[in-house]
């Protein structure tokens, strides 16, 4: 009677435990079920995968902002936007904006079509692909072809880094450019209705610069790293260069930003956040380093709970030197949160 129990509550847990595998629970704890022999099975937790890994598929849009930056020669940059929704897990397609200086400035604006081979979500994702469109500016109205070939490394699940060796046949001339940038994934579109704007322990990557592509006066490019102590103060490390004519400069900074949350209409929260900010850092470079202090305003507007435009206008004081000591500027920035 005992034998025949065993074997009834046996076969019970066996069916609870093919049942919950057959629906798909990945999530299982970690537990232990009798097997039909009387003896005991252990089902294991599915480790769930790292947070950096980027899922390509059908849905999946793509926004990045590359380029190419020279700093001691102003005659050669490039900055690059493009739009890239995917078609399916392995086909991209997508549209290039862009703006390239080499003597005179040229605007260019085609479309892409890249190609990922695999199937599994990963981190890192080569890629290759062909691309077509045209350029105007200043005696240039040619049209281009070409191709890329590329990498992307993610930072978590919606933002990564890439790098693309691009090769474009532009009228008669062979234009060969290696191009960095940063990439933010979406699946549910660019603008959302639901989102939560930085909160403490939140953190930003945040590019700025103000390319004059008209003039090689000056170029500055600057990449910060911020960390939210608290919902609305944020404390920034950065490095950035300055290039002016023929001088080049760069530098190392420390920074805090304080923001001011603007109610809005239906919302608790508003996508526009002014700021106030002062920085201190040293100068490297040509010349004699010197250090310098400063202070911005300026406001971000959040497209979404990850990305963000930053406009705002500094001023810099510089200790010593032969640059100018009082510097002011307008600059334009794209954040990533995360």
């Amino acid at each position: 009677m005992k034998s025949s129990l065993s074997l009834t509550f046996a076969a019970i847990a066996l069916s609870l435990a093919g049942a919950a595998i057959a629906d798909g629970d990945d999530h299982i704890s970690l537990g232990k079920v009798a097997n039909e022999a009387g003896t005991v099975a252990t089902v294991k937790k599915a480790t769930p995968p790292p947070t950096n890994w980027l899922h390509l598929a059908h849905g999946t849009t793509e926004i990045n902002v590359n380029g190419t930056l020279q700093a001691n020669n102003y005659r050669s940059e490039a900055i690059n936007f493009r739009y890239a929704p995917f078609y399916s897990r392995n086909i991209q397609w997508g549209v290039d904006f862009g703006i390239f200086h080499h003597y005179d400035v040229m605007g260019s604006i085609g479309g892409l079509v890249n190609y990922y081979p695999g199937q599994d979500d990963k981190a890192w994702y080569p890629y290759g692909g062909v691309a077509f469109g045209t350029n105007w500016g200043p005696n240039n109205h040619d049209s281009y072809y070409g191709a890329q070939a590329g990498i992307k490394y993610g930072l978590d699940k919606n933002v990564a880094l890439t790098a693309e060796l691009q090769y474009r046949k532009i009228g008669d001339r062979n234009v060969t450019s290696l191009l960095g940038g940063m990439s933010y994934f979406t699946g549910d579109g660019l603008v959302g209705t639901n989102f939560e704007l930085p909160h403490k322990g939140s953190r930003e990557l945040q590019f700025v610069s103000n390319f004059n592509f008209n003039s090689g006066a000056e170029r500055y490019f600057a990449i910060d790293k911020g960390w939210f102590w608290d919902a609305v103060n944020e404390i920034l490390f950065g490095a950035y260069v300055d290039h002016f004519s023929d001088f080049t400069t760069a530098g190392l900074r420390v920074g805090v930003e304080h923001h001011f949350r603007v109610p809005s209409w239906g919302m608790q929260q508003s996508r526009f956040q002014p700021f106030i900010g002062g920085y201190t850092g040293t100068t490297l470079g040509d010349g004699n380093n010197t250090g310098f202090i400063g202070a911005e305003l300026g406001f971000k507007y959040y497209v979404n709970e990850n990305v963000a435009i930053k406009t705002f206008g500094d001023y810099t004081r510089y200790f010593s030197g032969p640059i100018n000591k009082d510097n002011g500027a307008i600059r334009l920035g794209l954040i990533f949160n995360h």
